[in-house]
């Protein structure tokens, strides 16, 4: 699906808020669900008393008291949109009693052409009108690929569950207010709730009210977009971030939705993503998601090995946590395959692990580039230093990233570089940029710099490396 949120979608261009091309695509119309609904995920009846009281419904007309003006504004909008309908038939049903009667208020539902799936009804007197009484998901998915404006659903709460089971809907727009409406069903008697839809259940008898205003939710299409311009449309502000700082809150938008396979990054324009919608439909399942897990654990172990087992199985409980947290249940046996794979060896009873095909005795390691005479100057987050507890093991002290902890509790400065030298981390470097030219002040775990002028000729070089690519 493609998603873009905001409390504040009245600030978008004339088309509601959502973006370029939301009037329909050249190539395949959407499928967009518009509803009113409450936080317990009712859509029943929400326009008045009357309107629809299958099953006893008597809470009909709970949007009312939430009318405000960005909701009526972004209503507005999105109504003006060239569509067409796509509706079960209880709606369908409801809107016929009623729209026709006022045609003027809404002339784009009397224009548009109203698909209407049902099993029973065939014909009616509001036209134009296509009934669709089989092989639904199928129809529909043909009726996407077909030239012609969007198709807007409303209601319909049966034919949604089909749209989300089978990956046919595009885009949510909801409106959701601050009622819970407990003991209603959402699904009629004997459905299940379609995949992906979600069913909340709330053990509340009688409904209660929140005072808060109608959180307008836009979820759409909004064509490439880089971080900035969602966030100038959008003005959220800044927010506290993971480590502790404050970033852009739209930014965090961005990468929780990036992350959560719902955007994708489509390029980048001078280090600037540009995210695009990824439309549910498109994603494909693994066949044997097992297989998937290993391999990204694999990446993760030819990336930072030796590991201990201790360090092995934080990475797997970390990647079914963050990196693929949809097989957070698959981590255990996981980790029980990485060991059986994996080679590995006891030293002063730890155990390590490491990619199976690699020889840490063999010829090609005895020769490693680290062992050379070039001095590095690592990032805090290198694969060499990553793992703290084998940082001390391997060479004897401790390293810490220092950026945030209180100035006059640091140990090595700001924002220390530990220093790799003949396959040693030996100290490390603050580097600073002043009067235009690069200062670097090495320590060292020793309290003294090696005295060998190989040495000194290889820290003068990486500092020049360091100063060419900063251009400083």
């Amino acid at each position: 699906m493609e998603h873009i949120a905001s409390k504040s979608a009245a600030r978008g261009s004339e088309d509601g808020g959502i973006g370029p091309g939301s009037g329909g695509s050249a190539t395949m119309r959407r499928v967009i669900v518009i509803e009113f609904v409450t936080l317990d995920g009712v859509i029943q009846g929400p326009g008045g008393p009357e309107e629809d009281t299958n099953g006893g419904f008597a809470y009909g007309g709970w949007v009312r008291p939430y009318a405000e003006p960005t909701q009526t504004e972004v209503i507005r909008r999105q109504m003006n949109l060239p569509f067409d309908l796509l509706l079960g038939r209880r709606t369908f049903e409801i809107w016929a009693d009623d729209w026709p009667q006022r045609a003027d208020a809404w002339p784009g539902a009397a224009a548009a052409t109203k698909y209407v799936v049902s099993t029973t009804l065939t014909s009616h007197a509001w036209q134009p009108a296509v009934f669709i009484d089989r092989d639904v998901a199928e129809r529909i998915a043909v009726l996407r690929r077909e030239p012609g404006p969007d198709l807007h659903v409303y209601g319909s709460t049966v034919l949604v569950g089909t749209l989300l089971a089978h990956y046919l809907v595009d885009a949510l727009w909801p409106k959701t207010h601050p009622i819970v409406l407990g003991g209603v069903p959402r699904y009629p008697p004997g459905r299940e709730a379609p995949t992906g839809a979600g069913h909340l259940r709330v053990g509340v008898v009688h409904p209660r009210l929140a005072p808060q205003p109608c959180l307008v939710v836009v979820l759409c299409d909004v064509g490439l977009q880089p971080v900035r311009e969602v966030d100038a449309a959008f003005q959220h502000g800044t927010a506290k971030n993971w480590f502790g700082g404050t970033s852009r809150a739209s930014t965090q938008l961005l990468d929780g939705m990036h992350y959560r396979g719902l955007l994708r990054v489509a390029r980048r324009e001078g280090g600037v993503r540009l995210y695009a919608p990824q439309r549910a439909h498109e994603h494909e399942a693994p066949e044997d998601p097992e297989a998937h897990l290993d391999a990204l654990i694999d990446v993760a172990v030819g990336t930072y090995a030796p590991l201990t087992a201790t360090m092995l199985s934080r990475i797997v409980m970390w990647m079914g946590a963050a990196a693929a947290p949809q097989w957070r249940e698959r981590r255990r046996s996981a980790l029980e395959r990485a060991k059986a794979r994996l080679a590995k060896a006891t030293v002063d009873g730890s155990h390590w692990y490491w990619p199976a095909d690699e020889r840490p005795t063999g010829h090609r390691h005895a020769h490693d580039r680290a062992w050379d005479e070039q001095v590095r100057l690592l990032a805090p987050f290198d694969p060499v230093v990553w793992d703290r507890e084998r940082f001390e093991r391997f060479w004897g002290w401790s390293y810490r990233f220092e950026a945030y902890t209180p100035a006059r509790k640091r140990l090595r400065a700001y924002y220390a570089l530990p220093m790799l030298w003949r396959g040693r981390v030996i100290g490390w470097a603050n580097a600073a940029v002043r009067d235009g030219r690069l200062q670097v002040e090495p320590g060292f775990v020793s309290g003294s710099a090696p005295r060998e002028a190989a040495f000194r000729q290889a820290l003068a070089a990486e500092v020049e490396r360091f100063q060419q690519f900063l251009g400083s």
